[in-house]
């Protein structure tokens, strides 16, 4: 299953220079410019990004979000990706998606390889970059990262557990488990934003909330979660 990243957000500065006599307003309602992904945790300015292995299909995305509002209040505005500095792990390659930046390929050496991403708002938004680092081992690094966990709890659709993960290993596949019992919940499917599992509630879950939940990865990679309860008439939680 292809592994896709989401999440951690890091801030750069909006500029508001050339958006005319609605700057002050665009500036107190538009996000700054920003590289979102779920990287590892970050140690002095540098995010692991995420894990692979030599010889294994890799696949991370990440996002571009805020800056100057696009011409026409819709579409997002048009940015451009590069690599500042550094180099990618060999094997694999950049390409630029408008607010998407992949990185995928099949790794073929093992180490850890540095560089810096930058995005750039042509709209008037400014530029930012971050510096990353991607660990490709021989075989035996997996890395699964929980982005949502909620539990639906007697909504008109059912009371429903969504869950979403992702793994960039592209050969991975995801199983979540209730974490107290080990209870297998369920396989997780492809989804537009990752390896995920979304499924609804019956038997022996009726009415109930596993409170944390596991995935696990085919390839070794396990992460925890707690579950956020999402209320009856609260909607989209």
């Amino acid at each position: 299953m292809r592994g896709l990243l989401t999440a951690l957000v890091i801030a750069g500065a909006m500029l508001t220079a050339g958006l005319g006599t609605s700057a002050a307003a665009s500036a107190a309602t538009t996000p700054p410019l920003a590289i979102t992904t779920t990287a590892l945790p970050c140690a002095g300015g540098v995010c692991s990004l995420a894990e692979g292995n030599v010889g294994a299909g890799f696949a991370a995305t990440v996002f571009a979000t805020g800056g100057a509002p696009s011409q026409n209040g819709a579409d997002p505005p048009p940015y451009t990706w590069a690599i500042k500095s550094g180099s990618l792990p060999a094997g694999l390659t950049f390409a630029n998606a408008s607010d998407e930046g992949i990185l995928s390929g099949t790794p073929t050496k093992a180490g850890t390889s540095s560089f810096t991403l930058q995005v750039t708002d042509s709209a008037g938004g400014g530029t930012v970059s971050q510096a990353f680092t991607i660990a490709i081992g021989t075989g035996n690094l997996d890395q699964v990262v929980i982005t949502t966990a909620v539990y639906y709890k007697n909504h008109s659709y059912q009371q429903k557990l969504q869950i979403i993960a992702s793994d960039a290993n592209t050969s991975a596949s995801l199983t979540a488990y209730v974490t107290s019992t080990g209870q297998q919940i369920g396989l997780a499917e492809v989804g537009g934003f990752g390896d995920t599992f979304s499924g609804t509630f019956g038997g022996a879950f009726a009415g109930s909330n596993p409170s944390t939940i596991t995935i696990k990865s085919s390839l070794g990679g396990t992460a925890t979660s707690a579950v956020t309860v999402c209320p009856a008439g609260t909607g989209y939680c």
